[in-house]
Parts: C-alpha cells; structure tokens; sequence
C-alpha cells in the first residue's frame, strides 16, 4: 500500500507538477526578492540594508515593502516604513499601465556631499556613459509608443528630506501629497492635487487642478508658504551681500499654461510678502518689517523668449530702515504704497512700460545718529493719479507733500511747512517739466546768523559733515568713479522747466536772528501773500509777475509788486518793481544804527518807498526815508567820530539838518550799479547807504536853503576860538562900508529861514577887515607893507559890520539872540566879508 501511494505521488500529471512548481515560487519569491534588494542596496554602496517584508501578488498586481532601512557614512541616511503599489491587471491588454493607488509612507532621506559626490540615502553612480548607449536611448525615445500611463490614487505620507549644502542644512517635510485621476486617455479631464507639509519649519501649503497629459498643459496652483528662511539664498548673492536674514510667505494661486509651440503664460493671484531683518551690503544696512505685492500678475513668455508683464494691484512697504555707516545717517520710513496697473514688454521695456494708479507714502525720516537730530521729517507724500508711458514720460495729476521739518531737534526745527501742493506735473522725455501750479501751506523757518554771517545749523552740520566724509574716505580704500564718455552726454536735450503759478497760502512765519552785530537782532515776518507768476526756462525774457505782502514785526508791513526776469543772467535781468515798508520802529534796529553812526534809537518809525528799475543788470533805483519822531542817543563816541568823518559833520548836525521841527527825517536814498556785484550786507547798507544819505540829504537841505546865494561847503574849520562844521558863502561887504553889496541883497534873510527853521542850529559870525578897507578910509598907515593894524576906524567899522548882521537876523527876521554868535573880528587881505557858517 505503501509503496502504491509513493508511485502514485511521484505519477502526478504534469499540470499538477507546475501548479506547485508555481505555488512554490510565489511563495518563495517575496522572500528571494527582500534577500536580492537588500543585496542590491549593499551592492549599490549601502554599509547595510534592511528591509523587514516585501509582499508581491502577481496575479492581483499587488507589491508593497514594509521597513526598509539604509544605513551609509556610518548613519541611517533612508528609512521606509512602507510602501504599496497596486496595478490593475485587467487594463493591460488595453495596453493601460493603470496604478489604482500607489501609497508612500513615513520617509526620511538623508542628502549631503561627500567628497565632491553628491548621497542620496546612497552614493550616486558616475554619469559616465558611452556614445552607443546614448544613440540606444535617442532611438528609443524616437520611436512610437502606444502604451499609455494612469494612477487613480497616489498618496505620499510623512516624507522627511534633509539636505546639507556649503554648511547649510535644509529640510522639506510632507505630512500628505495626494493626486487623483491622472490618466493620460482622459486628457481633458482636470485632476486634482494637494500637499500640506514644510519647507525649513515654514509650513506649506498647496491645492491645485491640472492637466498634465492634455495639449495645452494647464496647472492652478493654491499656494499658501509661511516665513520661509530666505538665508541660504546668500551663497548665490553677490558677494558685496554679506548678510541676509529674510523670509517669505505666499498666499496665492497660480495658473500655469504650457502651449504645443513653447508659449507659456502664468497668472499669480494673491499675496507675496518678504520681512527683511536685515540685508548687509557694504556700509549700508537694510531691513523692511513687510515688502508685499498683493493683486494679479499676469506674465507671457513666447516660443522665441519674448515676455510681456501685466499687474494690477496694491504694492506696500512697511517700516524700511537704512543705515549708512560711514556718514552715521539713516533713512526711515513708516509705509509706502503704489496701487495700479503695470505693463512692459521685456524686449523694448524703456518703450513699453506703462503705469497708472497712486502712490503714498508716510512718515519719512533722515536721521542723523551722531547729532541725534533729524535732517528731514516728512509726514505724507502722495501721488495722484500717476501715469507712466515708456522710461521718458510721467504725468502726474496732483502731488501733495505734508508736514515737513528740515533740521529738527527735539521740538526746535529749522524749517517747517505745512503742506505742498502740485497740480498737473508732466515730465516729458526724461527733459521737459512742466507744473501748472504750485502752493505753499504755512511755511515757518527760524534762521540764526553767526557773526561770520553763516547760518548757524547749516554751517555746523555742513562742517561736520565733510569731517565724516573725510573720515569715511581715509578708513577705506574708494574705486574710481567711471570716467563720462562722449556717449553719456552727446545728442543730450537740455533741461527745461515751467512752473504757472506759485502761491503761499496761510500765515507763514520767518524769524531771522542775525548774531553779526551785537547786541544780536530777531527780525520776525509773516507772509500773507506772495504771488509768482509763469517761469519758464525756455522763455527766460518774459518777466515773471511778483507780489508779495508781508508784515514785518508787531505792525510794520511789505509791499512788493512788479516783474522781473527771474531765470535771465544777473548781468542780463530786466525788470520794474516797487517796494513799500511802513510802521517800522527803530528800536527794532537800534544795534544797526549804533554800529553804523554811534546813535542808539530811543524812537522813531520808519516808512520807506522804492522804486527800482533794472535793466541789462543795471539797477537804478531811488528810496524814500521817512523817520517819524526820531529820538537818538549818543553811546559810541568812537563810532560817533568817525562817522563825522565821513559825513564831514558831526552827525548831530547832519541830522539835525535833515530833521524838522516834529523830529521827522526825510531822506533820498539813490541806488545804482551792477546787479552782478551785489553787497548785502545789513551793516554795510546801515553804515554806507544810510550815512552816504544824511550826507546827502544835509548838503542838499544846506545847499537849497541859501538859494540863489551860493552852495554850502561842509568843513571841519576853525575860525578864531569857534569850530565851523558848514560854512555858508561869506557876507560881502563894500570897502569901507557897513553895507552889504547889492548882489546879496536878501542873502541873510535867506539865511535867518535856515537857522529859525533849525532851532538845535547857531549862526557864527566872523568880520574880516581887509587891506581893501584900510584903502577905503584913507588909511595913513604904510600900504606897501600890508600889515595893517587894528585902530580905531577899521574896529568900529567891525562892530558896526557884526551889528548890521545881528540886527538883521534878530531883529528883522525873528532869530532868538542866542542863534547868532560872534567871534573876534579878523584882519585879513581881499574882498572884505564876514565868514558865516554852523
């Protein structure tokens, strides 16, 4: 029975036979197939492998690893907790590969360089080839191929990659890829994938519809990217870059069409934001709290490489800060954002660009570390309505600046100005400008005059300045600047400008304090309207129309009306103006008066009137001085001296000359000369212009006064024991006679209508007794000698000569007898006279 049951066993049919053979293999085989992959990976460069199951069923299309691990360089470098993939059979003989789900899971992979070899969980093989195998692969890839590809689910799990890279280490982690329905015989069918994991601990996000296999290729992508390290970037910087810490995060979808010919268009939709912590370039330091771009981008790039750029959008900055190093100056910025639409053709961009929308921007600051004082502080720009056409041309509907401080310290500021309007601005080619017009809001400047007559804040920080650009130059080496070549500059337009109108509108304040004279002056004015009409510099002969109305001090005020070429040469301008100042009390210039003359001003107003007319540079001008009730005091003997000396006077006569009886002086001040000399110096018109006038203006009041007797002559003369400062033409007399000559008649009542006019003045008298008298009276005494003596003819013919001269200025013509002095009558030689004078 035994051996009957054996030989039947062994006389099994030959079917039966290969079914076990079969049955034997399958079983067998996932186990020979962990074994060769294990080998294989040692093989392929793994120190050792590992892998825990393979399970492979060749009938259901079913293969799956479970627990694969790879260890190289002394470290696990790949590890797969599993892995399954599971063919539908069924489609074969469609020649369909169909995948109906591959699954990957729980993957971390290790890559790195070694030894100028790049790991990938294992070394990777030497991209050494050989020509056959390439003309293999060309021709293989040349021929029809008529399967087609599937997967209905794919799903990646827990995927960890880290990469090190020149000392950087980064990560990529997918918590879940999933992808469905990508099936090459439904080209028109989208498909669906999503992914949620991180790159570098920045978590990332995206969901997205496509077609991968359809004629046109179409991906939408949703893309969601939180602060994403932008460091390791820095290697491919510029090496003039020496730091960058950034990060990026995107919120966005994009679309992504791939056309047969080549051509490609991206749409982004979204958000793109970028935080600058810090971005080192040589002495400058940046960083930006948020540069976004939130809107739509629409780029077109064709077969030929050609690309057209579209936006349309909100492009914000938010805190920006800039250090410049070497000059200790910062620039800081609160916001800044453009809103509009944009275009350029990549391939004639300085011909394509366009651009319209606004753009604002809040509250920029230069700041000066070292001072600790701010240079400029700006509220708010904005532009409204700002058009680009090409690189050459701009308009600009309306520009406002507000709130501007200029040299600011604490709450004291050079310079304020409430706001700036601009309307219509136009920029053409790069060279033609043109503004409608322009106002001016509230402007308030506090100027300080140091006594060598510089603007104290400039002139401190000018210096200081320089001294750190010199510091700056000698700590490090500087490259030569690009020489200008004859390209830079030849077939260059000039610039040209025209503005139609500026205007101040609103009280603005100006306080001038001029420490160059001592005690120090503070000259406050307030503008209430200055009105410049059309400049236009390619229209330079046209006058430009001027009004100004200002007032000066507590009630004092400034006129200005009339035109003037503006934009000609100083040795070429025309122009007519006239200028009105009232109410102007001398206190409030006592300290120049005094440098000027000695006097210091106990009171006095002045009201000046001018009238200029300037022509081919040349100025002729003529001012009216006008000083209600001057009070003036000696304090300066010094400056009183030598101002005397000038006015060959002393000056308390000169004024008094020009002063009436209300203590009111008038003067004429002429002005003439080369606009292109210009001296304006306040000293210098106070003790020149001022001093030249009372001269002038007493040597005229002397002159007209004795008219048609003769003109005054102003000396400093001694006569006798008194001292002449304006001598008057002498009283003639008739040889011999107590009687004037008949051509003087009314000369001394002449003279009696200066001095009674001038009550501060005195008349001195001197009688000469000459040879020519002697002669008259038959004289004994010897004529060929000329050395007449006193006796008693020629002594009562004095006494009745000064008598006749007293009696007339007192007696006929009202003078007070302390006006009319005397002094001991001479002997002298000539026309005998009496020599008059103040």
């Amino acid at each position: 029975m035994q051996m009957s049951s054996k030989q039947n066993l062994i006389k099994l049919p030959w079917p039966a036979w290969l079914i076990i053979a079969l049955a034997l293999l399958l079983t067998l085989l996932p186990a020979g197939l962990r074994i060769g992959a294990e080998y294989a990976l040692e093989n392929f460069g793994a120190e050792s492998a590992q892998i825990e199951n393979i399970d492979l069923n060749l009938f259901t299309g079913h293969f799956a690893v479970e627990g694969l691990k790879v260890n190289y360089a002394r470290q696990p470098t790949l590890s797969v907790d599993a892995f399954s993939i599971n063919l539908n059979m069924l489609s074969l003989p469609r020649k369909r590969i169909l995948v109906d789900t591959f699954t990957l899971s729980g993957v971390d992979l290790k890559i790195f360089q070694q030894q100028q070899q790049w790991i990938i969980g294992l070394p990777l093989p030497d991209p050494a080839s050989n020509g056959e195998t390439d003309a293999a692969q060309e021709e293989e890839t040349q021929e029809p191929d008529s399967w087609q590809f599937g997967i209905h689910q794919f799903s990646l799990q827990d995927i960890a990659l880290d990469a090190s890279y020149q000392g950087n280490h980064h990560s990529l982690a997918l918590k879940k890829f999933s992808a469905a329905e990508l099936l090459m015989w439904t080209p028109d069918e989208q498909s669906r994938f999503s992914l949620a994991g991180s790159i570098n601990n920045a978590p990332l996000q995206l969901n997205s519809d496509l077609q991968p296999f359809a004629e046109t290729q179409t991906v939408a992508v949703q893309i969601k990217l939180d602060k994403l390290q932008l460091s390791p970037l820095q290697d491919f910087l510029p090496e003039d870059i020496s730091k960058l810490a950034a990060q990026l995060s995107l919120d966005t979808a994009v679309q992504l069409a791939l056309q047969n010919n080549g051509d490609i268009h991206i749409v982004q939709d979204g958000t793109i934001a970028v935080t600058v912590n810090e971005l080192a370039m040589a002495a400058i330091n940046i960083a930006a709290n948020d540069i976004r771009w939130q809107g739509q981008t629409d780029v077109a790039i064709a077969a030929n490489q050609q690309a057209e750029i579209h936006a349309e959008g909100t492009a914000s900055l938010n805190r920006l800060q800039t250090d410049y190093q070497p000059l200790r100056l910062s620039a800081r910025l609160a916001d800044l954002q453009w809103q509009g639409k944009a275009g350029v053709d990549l391939a004639d961009s300085e011909n394509s660009l366009t651009s319209s929308g606004t753009l604002q921007l809040d509250k920029l600051q230069l700041h000066d570390t070292e001072r600790q004082a701010d240079l400029l502080n700006l509220a708010r720009l904005a532009l409204d309505d700002m058009r680009i056409n090409g690189l050459a041309d701009l308009q600009i509907a309306a520009l406002t600046l507000e709130q501007i401080n200029a040299m600011q310290n604490g709450e004291s500021a050079l310079g304020r100005l409430d706001a700036v309007n601009m309307d219509n601005i136009q920029l053409a080619q790069m060279n033609a400008l043109n503004i409608e017009a322009v106002g001016i809001n509230a402007l308030n400047i506090d100027l300080v005059q140091s006594p060598q007559g510089n603007i104290e804040v400039l002139e401190s920080w000018l210096a200081d300045l320089k001294k750190r650009q010199h510091q700056a130059a000698s700590e490090s080496a500087t490259e030569p600047g690009r020489q200008a070549s004859a390209d830079d500059t030849e077939n260059t337009a000039p610039f040209s400008y025209a503005i139609g109108n500026i205007q101040f509108n609103g009280d603005s304040l100006i306080r001038f304090t001029d420490k160059a004279t001592s005690p120090a002056i503070v000259h406050p004015l307030v503008i209430e309207k200055i009105n410049i009409g059309t400049i236009s510099s390619t229209n330079t002969a046209t006058p430009t129309a001027v009004e100004v109305a200002l007032k000066l001090y507590d009630h004092g005020s400034f006129n200005l009306d009339g035109n003037i070429t503006v934009l000609k040469p100083v040795a070429a301008m025309d122009g007519k103006l006239t200028a009105d100042i009232k109410g102007i009390e001398l206190t409030d210039l006592s300290p120049y008066i005094e440098n000027a003359i000695g006097y210091q001003a106990n009171s006095g107003q002045a009201n000046i009137s001018s009238q200029a007319s300037i022509t081919n540079g040349q100025l002729d001008s003529t001012t009216e001085v006008r000083v209600l009730r001057i009070d003036l005091q000696p304090v300066n003997q010094e400056l009183i001296a030598k101002a005397g000396k000038k006015l060959a006077m002393p000056v308390n006569t000169a004024l008094a000359a020009i002063t009436n009886s209300d203590n009111t002086l008038k003067l004429t001040v002429p002005a003439n000369g080369d606009l292109s000399r210009p001296d304006i110096s306040v000293e210098r018109i106070m003790a020149g212009a001022l001093t030249q006038a009372v001269k002038n203006s007493a040597m005229t009041y002397f002159k007209y006064a004795v008219q048609p007797f003769g003109a005054i002559v102003l000396v400093s003369q001694k006569i006798g024991d008194m001292q002449l400062q304006a001598r008057f033409e002498d009283v003639r007399f008739q040889p011999g006679q107590a009687a004037i000559v008949d051509e003087q008649s009314g000369y001394l009542e002449k003279v009696a209508g200066m001095i009674e006019a001038k009550k501060d003045f005195s008349v001195l008298v001197c009688v000469m007794i000459t040879d020519q008298d002697f002669q008259a009276m038959g004289s004994q005494q010897a004529a060929e000698e000329k050395a007449y003596q006193w006796d008693k003819n020629s002594e009562t013919l004095a006494r009745e000569r000064l008598q006749l001269i007293r009696s007339t200025l007192i007696n006929e013509h009202g003078l007070d007898a302390d006006q009319v002095q005397s002094c001991k009558p001479q002997l002298d030689s000539g026309i005998p006279r009496a020599v008059m004078g103040i």
